[in-house]
């Protein structure tokens, strides 16, 4: 799955509102990322993106949003690997040959799913979120599987 990991809570929600003696300043502001100051302000906005990366169920899987409001995704497939890329794609660094997994948490297996995925979130004016496969060796060696069980089937269909 693309998903993120379930998050706990740490602190009930009585701490959380009143404080306690064991919790650490809850009313203090905490830094900007672009502040320059603290631990937080040190944290840039690639290094966040790298790390929501690593957190993916799998290593070769990138999650991208592609906002309805911004225009055109930019996305153009044929199956599911992805043949280019222009607009909102090409600014969030999506590539040519990587694979659509997954469209607003479900998998997809073809043109058409992924079509009707967009088109759904088109209606419905809302953003849609897309997980890629980027490994690129196990992109071309599932194409190969599937390439070799079309060989078979035709060659049992002619025997």
């Amino acid at each position: 799955r693309c998903a993120a990991p379930a998050m706990r809570a740490t602190r009930s929600a009585a701490e959380l509102l009143v404080g306690s003696a064991s919790a650490p300043n809850l009313h203090a502001r905490p830094g900007s990322a672009g502040s320059g100051g603290g631990a937080a302000g040190s944290f840039r906005g690639a290094e966040l993106r790298r790390s929501v990366k690593s957190q993916s169920a799998f290593a070769g899987l990138t999650k991208h949003d592609f906002g309805h409001a911004l225009g055109d995704h930019g996305l153009t497939w044929e199956d599911t690997i992805v043949t280019a890329v222009r607009g909102q794609a090409l600014k969030k660094g999506v590539r040519p040959g990587w694979k659509i997994y997954m469209v607003d948490g479900q998998v997809v297996n073809s043109g058409q799913d992924i079509w009707a995925r967009f088109q759904e979130a088109k209606w419905q004016w809302r953003n849609s979120t897309v997980c890629f496969v980027t490994d690129m060796l196990a992109i071309r060696a599932e194409a190969a599987r599937a390439r070799a069980a079309k060989i078979q089937a035709e060659v049992e269909r002619l025997a």
